[in-house]
């Protein structure tokens, strides 16, 4: 197997020592290694000499620290990567470099390596980890990209242009060796001379005043960022404090180790240095494409191991945490002095987590200790509260908790920690005059990640800004409060902390879904549940709730896909019951069910239509040995008397998917359901059988597999809002993610695709109801298998009787660049229904039309099955008259942009002005126009068509007043294409020809080929229908009405 630095993420190569194990005489230093070993529950952990990994891929080393392979009669072990379940330890492999690069950037290390090892080991033991590839937060400086299981990792650096991440980062010995690796910077510029006298600069530039000595100490302190934001800000300052002026003992500050140079300090440092003139060349040679290597691979380690530094400076002192140790927390009121406490929990059961070599969980509990303090509000005051934090691997965490009380008999000032307190990093808040009453938490399963007070005045209660994490929002962030009030006269607060010997546990990583609050009282506020859905196999990752009035709660991860269920927390709606189906497999759960008192229920799972076995393969497989996988199904319900307020579950290892489910239930009052809530159940077709019947399936390509369906009713619509994408969801910020549709005759809502983040809506009055919709989806993929674009929704329009409303207002995507999806009311027929369907990949929306009266239904009529074939096609119908009255007066035929022979649209106009457009129609490609007159009847249609699709329409027309016959066609070209020997027109034109008075179709091809007639079915035709399929062109069929009689159950299908 490969082994990888668990500093700096570069290969560790093999050497090429024979199989009898013989030491190699010569290696490159990225093949030169030290373990770093913890065995069992040792309080120590041990580091080997220089070693190698030999041909066979085993980690070889002496097991002294200052021993080395190539020493005489060197002894020499090997080492089991990772966790060794039979010796119980842990081991890491590191470069022996980049170990001295670690001392060098921490030199209080170096008098204590066994120390400095240890701290490292715990550094690295709770650092994440996935399939033997340590996971830090950071991609190792570029490294990341080369860390494959197979191949050979040192060659793919060199072929990818990578090669500094070989080059040799030792330390330079003196600044001129240093300087003779980089490229000739020229003659330095000149030093600029400053007068010591400061001009006159306004009274606002309070560091006018500083003498220029003083200014240069402030500055030596200060990293070069702060010191070009200062002078930015001071004109004063930075006349003073030019580049050019500065001394050389200022350039040498630049140089330490916690600046930007740090990793440049040579060995020797005494004499005379030009350290302006080498920190200018290192800057250049760094950006330097051609530059040192050795510079650029240096920095890149110094960087990685400057990530914890201060970690590691912190723990090689040995601290203690402040506060009273407390091996078993007694939660009962017995202890003197403490009756009737009340013992409160932020509500999080959060840890790290291990797993074996299959991602599968390990069960038992984490190993904790508890320390505690004691406030005693009743005596004193609390002046302020300081939090403490520390950073590992890039994320900051709290680390303690000071709080400062004063007396108020003596006037004395008190101070009591809890944890890790350290001035150097510690952000302080101010009561003034305010109490605080609880206490907002933000935690993540490595630790709890920020803080803020809730204060509380005589007139209102607020919250300080967070300390800790600047923004501790993300994916895997879950907040919680301890709230105490204004009534406790005590308070002791507990702090759980990692044992200082970081033995190997085995536990479950639990998820506390704690949506209703205490004794329920969140349950009246909430009114949406999100699922957040990750991959096919394993969905669920995440639930969020939302409330009325609070901030919503998100538990988990942060899915692909986001699923809403609406819920009428205010309106007595509670959760009554979950069903979920588990798989014996790390799938875990494949589907959750909630069911509510109203009657109502959600399903979350991949996909409705495939079901959840679609996980199973063990029966396509059949592989000797290979055990199926086995679904269980169960419901959960709260006692009598009792509701659901939250959930648990176990998480996957890797993905984060939910494995189990649990309930949490308390007394909360619930209420039975009554009738005429339980007449409310939608027994409406459900919305993945719609979206089936539509072909949502053409979305399926490309995607991980989880799928959203939702519909909703477009009648008695009251409002329309609108939801677009955002930062890390499923949906960008420039593209439609759903709409929220609200109703004048219920109080249910629908949400139709994912509702992410409301941007406006508009409302409708009484009376006005909705005729049209028009969706823009952009052409991001062309689907392999039905030739159509498949994209997501950027733009829409939606027409009522009364205006037309358009979101967003500016497009801004060109007409290339999206396809345009039309629906319209017309006289037979009503817009009913919006079906949107959904994965991590593509939308699918889709209108159903439903017609106005039972005795009245249009038949879409085409040559071939494609409308049953391919049912995401959209038929834009078009009439020849508007209303009974308002007759044709021109079709005008619309060009490919791509193909110039091939017709992509056309646009109809009737008389009043009024115009409808069939398929793709762009100004631009705008090629010719038939006229028509009001007692034109079109008789007979004939469609030219080649290949690339349809390339001409000719229409035969009878005059009801003169009887007199006319041809009239897009092109007078088309009968010339069919002579032998035309060469200007795409080869192979097929000629249909529809004979709408003797209700037939004929089929015939330039090649001879021709097909017996076909009937064009029952009814009137009153109509074409059009659809652009892209690159297929145009699609064109006949509209027809057939109209029963209900008196005489007949169907009629001619009128007179």
């Amino acid at each position: 197997m490969h082994h990888f630095c668990a500093i700096c993420g570069v290969f560790i190569s093999p050497s090429q020592a024979g199989l009898a194990g013989a030491p190699p005489e010569s290696l490159e230093w990225y093949q030169i290694l030290r373990a770093v070993q913890r065995m069992g529950s040792l309080p120590t952990a041990a580091l080997s000499g220089l070693g190698y990994v030999d041909a066979l891929g085993n980690i070889t080393a002496p097991p002294g620290t200052g021993s080395s392979f190539l020493d005489e009669n060197a002894s020499v072990q090997t080492y089991a990567p990772f966790y060794d379940p039979e010796t119980e330890s842990w081991t890491f492999t590191i470069h022996g470099l980049c170990w001295e690069v670690l001392l060098q950037r921490i030199p209080a290390g170096m008098s204590d390596a066994i120390r400095s090892a240890t701290v490292l080991h715990d550094v690295l033991y709770c650092s994440t980890w996935n399939r033997r590839f340590l996971r830090p937060g950071h991609d190792f400086g570029g490294a990341i990209l080369f860390q494959k299981p197979v191949g050979d990792p040192i060659q793919a650096i060199i072929r990818q242009g990578y090669t500094h991440l070989l080059a040799e980062p030792s330390q330079y010995n003196c600044l001129d060796d240093l300087l003779r690796t980089v490229p000739n910077t020229g003659k330095p510029s000149a030093l600029v001379h400053v007068s010591g006298r400061r001009g006159a600069f306004p009274a606002s530039d309070i560091l006018s005043c500083l003498p220029i000595e003083v200014v240069l100490i402030v500055l030596a302190y200060l990293p070069s960022s702060s010191i070009k934001a200062l002078r930015t800000s001071s004109r004063s300052l930075a006349s003073v404090t030019h580049p050019g002026s500065l001394p050389q003992h200022f350039w040498k500050t630049r140089f330490s180790l916690e600046f930007e140079m740090g990793f440049a300090l040579p060995t020797r440092t005494d004499g005379y240095q030009n350290w302006r003139e080498a920190y200018f060349a290192i800057r250049k040679s760094l950006h330097d494409p051609q530059g040192s290597e050795k510079l650029k691979s240096r920095r890149r380690i110094w960087d990685i191991v400057s990530v914890n530094a201060a970690l590691i400076e912190r723990y090689l002192k040995a601290s203690t945490p402040a506060g009273v140790s407390c091996p078993q927390i007694d939660y009962s009121d017995s202890e003197p002095g403490f009756y009737g406490v009340e013992w409160l929990s932020s509500q999080f059961v959060s840890a790290a987590l291990s797993t074996n070599s299959h991602d599968l969980l390990h069960f038992g509990t984490r190993s904790m200790y508890g320390r505690q303090i004691t406030l005693p509000f009743q005596e004193a005051d609390l002046l302020t509260v300081g939090i403490s934090t520390v950073e590992f691997n890039s994320r900051q965490f709290v680390a303690g908790i000071r709080f400062t009380l004063i007396d108020g008999t003596t006037g004395k000032q008190h101070t009591h920690s809890l944890g890790y307190v350290s001035a150097f990093k510690e952000q302080v808040i101010e009561l003034f005059q305010q109490r605080m009453i609880g206490i907002d938490l933000a935690v993540c399963a490595g630790g709890i990640m920020g803080m803020r007070m809730v204060l509380s005045n005589a007139f209102h209660v607020s919250r300080t800004t967070w300390m800790g994490s600047a923004s501790p929002d993300g994916v895997e962030v879950s907040f919680g409060n301890l709230c105490f009030g204004n009534e406790a006269n005590q308070l002791r607060l507990v702090a759980e902390f990692d044992p200082y010997n970081l033995s190997y546990q085995q536990f479950n990583r639990y998820l506390n879904v704690d949506f209703g609050g205490v004794c329920g009282q969140r349950l009246p506020h909430l009114t949406r549940v999100v699922a957040h859905m990750l991959i096919q196999s394993a969905p669920i990752i995440g639930l969020q709730f939302y409330y009325d009035d609070q901030q919503p709660l998100k538990f988990g991860g942060q899915g692909l896909i986001e699923i809403s269920f609406l819920v009428d927390g205010p309106g007595g709606e509670r959760i009554t019951s979950a069903t979920f189906e588990q798989a014996s497999t790390v799938h875990g759960i494949v589907s959750l069910q909630l069911q509510t008192n109203h009657g109502r229920k959600v399903v979350f799972m991949a996909n409705e239509l495939a079901g959840p076995y679609v996980a199973d393969i063990s029966p396509r497989l059949r592989l000797p040995g290979h055990k199926g996988i086995k679904y269980t199904k169960q419901t959960l319900q709260a006692p009598e008397g009792q509701g659901i307020v939250g959930f648990t579950s176990v998480l996957e290892a890797s993905s984060g998917s939910f494995q189990t489910l649990g309930l949490q239930c308390e007394a909360t009052g619930l209420r039975p359901t009554s009738a005429a809530e339980l007449s409310t159940i939608n027994t409406s077709r459900p919305s993945a059988e719609l979206a089936s019947s539509l072909g949502s399936q053409l979305a399926g390509e490309a995607s991980k597999g989880c799928t959203g369906y939702t519909s909703a009713t477009l009648h008695k619509v009251k409002r329309i809002r609108f939801s677009r994408g955002g930062e890390d969801r499923p949906r960008l910020s420039n593209e439609i993610s759903g709409l929220w549709l609200e109703y004048s005759d219920t109080w249910q809502s629908a949400i139709v695709g994912q509702w992410i983040s409301e941007d406006g809506g508009f409302d409708l009055a009484d009376g006005e109801a909705i005729t049209g919709i028009a969706f823009w989806s952009s052409k991001s993929r062309i689907c392999h298998n039905e030739r159509y674009p498949l994209g997501r929704l950027v733009r829409m329009e939606i027409s009522t009787n009364l205006r037309c409303e358009m979101y967003p207002t500016v497009n801004t995507l060109s007409a290339d660049e999206y396809t345009v999806l039309r629906f319209r009311e017309n006289s037979i027929e009503i817009l009913s229904q919006v079906v949107w369907a959904f994965n991590d990949a593509w939308d699918f929306v889709r209108i159903i039309s439903t017609p106005k009266s039972t005795a009245r239904d249009l038949i879409l009529w085409h040559n071939t099955n494609y409308l049953e074939v391919y049912p995401w096609i959209v038929p834009e119908k078009a009439f020849w008259k508007l209303n009974d009255t308002d007759n044709l007066a021109s079709i005008t035929c619309f060009r490919h942009p791509a193909y110039q022979y091939t017709i992509s649209g056309m646009q109809l106009t009737y008389q009043s002005g009024h115009t409808l457009d069939i398929g793709f129609v762009n100004p631009r490609h705008l090629s010719s126009q038939v006229p028509f007159q009001p007692d034109d009847t079109i008789d007979k249609i004939q469609l030219f068509a080649t290949s690339r699709g349809l390339f001409d329409i000719s229409f035969f027309c009878t005059n009801k007043q003169t009887e007199a016959t006319t041809t009239r066609a897009f092109s007078d070209t088309a009968s010339s294409h069919m002579a032998p020997g035309a060469n200007d027109a795409p080869d192979g034109i097929d000629t249909h020809t529809i004979d709408i008075a003797r209700r037939n179709y004929h089929y015939f091809s330039t090649a001879g080929y021709q097909r017996e007639d076909q009937d064009i079915g029952e009814g009137v035709v009153v109509g074409l229908w059009g659809f652009d399929w892209a690159e297929k062109g145009l699609l064109v069929g006949l509209v027809l009405l057939q109209e029963s009689c209900q008196m005489n159950e007949c169907l009629i299908t001619e009128r007179e």
